[in-house]
């Protein structure tokens, strides 16, 4: 899902996890969320990392 999907599914209620390669793009992402009032987490991702799927899923 993009960014923009994201942001709308973050102020309809929905906690939005940004799996992302590009942590900063991720934060930036998160930052936009969290200042409409949402609730955003990033995960660092990396497809060709089998360990980053286990990040991604074990939501703290």
């Amino acid at each position: 899902m993009g960014r923009e999907t994201a942001l709308q599914l973050s102020t309809k209620g929905a906690s939005v996890v940004i799996a992302d390669f590009n942590e900063q793009s991720a934060k930036e992402a998160v930052d936009e969320i969290e200042a409409a009032s949402g609730i955003g987490l990033v995960k660092p991702f990396l497809e060709m990392d089998p360990e980053s799927y286990h990040r991604v899923i074990d939501v703290d």
